[in-house]
């Protein structure tokens, strides 16, 4: 029951995400005639400058509100694409290393894990606002490490990383469900903090 709860928060997020893209994508739709006709009209009244300037602008605005990034891994991208208007809204610098040869785990168990880090990573992300994720295959095992900045040490204050939201019956569920999955795939988690880093660490045996 709490899997499915998770699976379809994950979901409802996911929906909420696209319906924002789908907005956006609707702004420009019923934009972009109007400023093609102005740019059309500074070429034809030689205003070249204030022509260049309007490009440069909208191509700013693309860059700055659409995902511009491309991990390589389809899957890992639809999975930050559900995140990416509230790292952006943050203004968290994500930084992606992908060395996926092979996920040997299901979609749906890899999605629970990462979804569930990457949230937690977003909701403690110190004042530097740097997120860190480095997923690959290496020798006979599968790694995942989430790293996000912080403020002050995580485990000193909170060494079980219990909940600290309101909820605690819906919000506590995130971290057991990893537990419960990394243990189908006898797969091993740890976290540390070291130089205003949080860390965790997955390995899982392929």
């Amino acid at each position: 029951m709490q899997k499915n709860m998770l699976e379809l928060k994950n979901q409802e997020n996911l929906y909420k995400e696209n319906q924002k893209s789908i907005q956006e994508l609707n702004k420009w739709k019923h934009d972009i005639k109007h400023i093609l006709n102005t740019i059309r009209h500074n070429i034809n009244n030689n205003n070249l400058n204030e022509a260049k300037h309007i490009i440069d602008k909208y191509n700013n605005i693309l860059d700055t509100n659409l995902l511009n990034f491309q991990s390589g891994n389809e899957l890992l991208d639809y999975i930050i694409a559900s995140k990416i208007h509230q790292i952006k809204n943050l203004d968290i610098h994500l930084v992606i290393i992908n060395n996926i040869n092979e996920i040997p785990i299901s979609h749906t168990h890899f999605s629970i894990i990462i979804g569930n880090l990457l949230e937690n990573a977003i909701e403690n992300c110190g004042e530097n606002k740097e997120i860190i994720i480095d997923i690959g295959n290496m020798s006979t095992y599968f790694y995942i490490k989430m790293i996000n900045s912080i403020d002050t040490s995580i485990l000193d204050n909170n060494p079980h990383l219990l909940t600290t939201k309101h909820d605690k019956k819906i919000h506590g569920i995130g971290l057991n469900n990893i537990y419960f999955i990394l243990n189908k795939y006898s797969g091993k988690i740890s976290f540390n903090d070291q130089d205003n880093h949080f860390i965790v660490r997955i390995l899982i045996p392929t």
